[in-house]
């Protein structure tokens, strides 16, 4: 391996290889961008975005949004938020966080790799993997809270395996990393076990305690301890909320979804296998593979199912193809090294692309809304598609969360109890009370001028409007709303 000297006459060596590869990096960012613009944004980067912007006007976080994810998530989109705010487009304002995120995280791993000593070809072929699984396997997916973390974590990862190899760097840049890792982390509290997986394991390789004491590491944590801490003071509220959640949350959850997690963990697992065992003995591989597992169990410990959860593991799946790639010394392993990066990126993008149906909704939902005045809601536990649509046509919503997020467990419940099987548990009849009041309050406080019922996706019919008519601060709210089409399955009302 080069020494720091030689790394050093190596740039002197060569002084165009850093440009061309900065040029390439900012090609591939541009490209993706192009594409993007073309895409409809996420429908949780948007609403977090939305939140954002209202409170940079100075709304109070529990008296006008509720939401069951962890306060920071809001905040961490306030870039775009703000950029809403002042006139720029939706879609535009999340790509251009995002791809802002994604930019720092590639400087980043430059700057790491700069000390490495690897030949400038093999640095390029793995800032082009990392490239590749950051801005190409999201899809659907682009700028959601996942995607963000891992992005802002690999640079920590990259450098965390140099430093097990002794390798040293900068203070400035290893605080650099430390604090991007520490942001990435702090957006939801299981993204901390990625860091401290590897940490984990880290220190079984080194046997040396005070490897947790690099500056990175305690700004990673600092930063995770003070989000912790500021939730804690400044969000009382978000107690109740969560623990509605951890009773209630899990009601998304399909019969199939525990199948489709084993089938998704498997594909992810499989290339990552094949990558371990071709690959040279170096600390940093086993570094990722427990960073890979991590990601695993955050995906299994959220009990959803869905897809963007998996978004930290694929990426890595994706990712350590590429560090073999950068130290692969035949063809052959090149050859399969980039062969296994790609398995992860066509997988996942045969499941991500927008059915047909849903854009129709889509572009149905997006001529209704611009045709009317004043804001809308939704009866539903779904997000999309009202956002992003209301925000792209800069609609207000007129609900405090994005969706009825506690239905499907009150549903649940309530049906246990019907059969016999459980009585109501306190918690969940509180929570049935508060969700009937505040969606009555909220359309009775505003009043917007159109609201859709979608019926939910729950075993047995269920008639979500009549579900909220047994509640009388409900009906009253409701007076004056008449139907007025449908688009779909989707029931359309309007204020008369």
């Amino acid at each position: 391996m080069m020494t720091g000297g030689a790394t050093a006459r190596w740039s002197a060596t060569f002084p165009r290889a850093e440009t061309v590869l900065l040029g390439a990096l900012l090609a591939v960012l541009a490209a993706s961008m192009a594409y993007r613009s073309l895409q409809l944004p996420n429908h949780d980067a948007s609403w977090f975005a939305y939140v954002a912007a209202r409170l940079q006007e100075g709304v109070s976080f529990y008296d006008r949004f509720v939401d069951p994810n962890w306060p920071i998530a809001a905040y961490a989109m306030a870039p775009a938020g703000f950029l809403w705010r002042h006139g720029v487009d939706m879609g535009t304002a999340i790509n251009g966080q995002t791809h802002l995120a994604a930019a720092l995280s590639l400087l980043l791993c430059v700057g790491v790799l700069r000390q490495s000593g690897l030949p400038p070809l093999r640095q390029a072929g793995l800032l082009l993997a990392i490239a590749a699984a950051e801005l190409a396997l999201p899809q659907t997916d682009f700028g959601q809270r996942e995607h963000l973390f891992i992005m802002l974590l690999l640079p920590y990862l990259v450098l965390a395996g140099l430093r097990l190899e002794g390798i040293a760097v900068p203070l400035p840049l290893a605080l650099a990393v430390g604090a991007a890792a520490g942001f990435g982390s702090s957006i939801k509290p299981l993204f901390v076990l990625l860091p401290l997986a590897t940490e984990a394991m880290g220190l079984a390789l080194s046997r040396r305690p005070r490897r947790l004491l690099r500056p990175e590491a305690v700004v990673l944590f600092g930063c995770v301890a003070a989000s912790v801490a500021l939730v804690l003071a400044c969000f009382p509220e978000y107690a109740t909320v969560l623990r509605w959640a951890a009773r209630m949350y899990d009601g998304y959850r399909s019969p199939s979804a525990l199948e489709s997690m084993a089938v998704l963990s498997g594909l992810t697992l499989a290339p990552a296998a094949i990558t371990l065992t071709l690959g040279p003995a170096r600390p940093t591989l086993a570094l990722g593979a427990a960073a890979l597992l991590a990601g695993l169990v955050i995906y299994w410990a959220q009990a959803k199912g869905w897809a963007y959860q998996l978004l930290p593991a694929i990426i890595l799946a994706t990712a350590l193809p590429g560090y073999v790639l950068a130290h692969a010394r035949t063809l052959a392993r090149v050859v399969l090294a980039a062969t296994l990066s790609l398995i992860p990126i066509v997988v996942w993008s045969k499941g991500q692309p927008i059915k047909q149906a849903e854009r129709q909704t889509t572009a149905a939902l997006t001529d209704l809304l611009a045709a009317r005045e004043g804001s809308f809601y939704a009866l539903s536990i779904s997000v999309a598609p009202y956002f992003p649509t209301g925000p792209l046509l800069r609609k207000e919503w007129a609900g405090r969360a994005n969706c009825l997020f506690l239905l499907p467990g009150i549903i649940r419940a309530e049906r246990q109890e019907a059969a016999g099987q459980a009585p109501m548990p306190a918690d969940v009849a509180e929570a049935r009370e508060w969700l009937r009041h505040s969606v009555a309050e909220d359309i009775a406080r505003h009043r917007p001028a159109v609201v859709l019922v979608e019926p939910p996706l729950l075993a047995g019919r269920f008639d979500i409007l009549g579900w909220f008519l047994q509640s009388p601060d409900f009906r009253a709210a409701w007076q004056g709303y008449v139907p007025d089409g449908s688009i779909g399955d989707i029931t359309v009302f309007r204020r008369s």
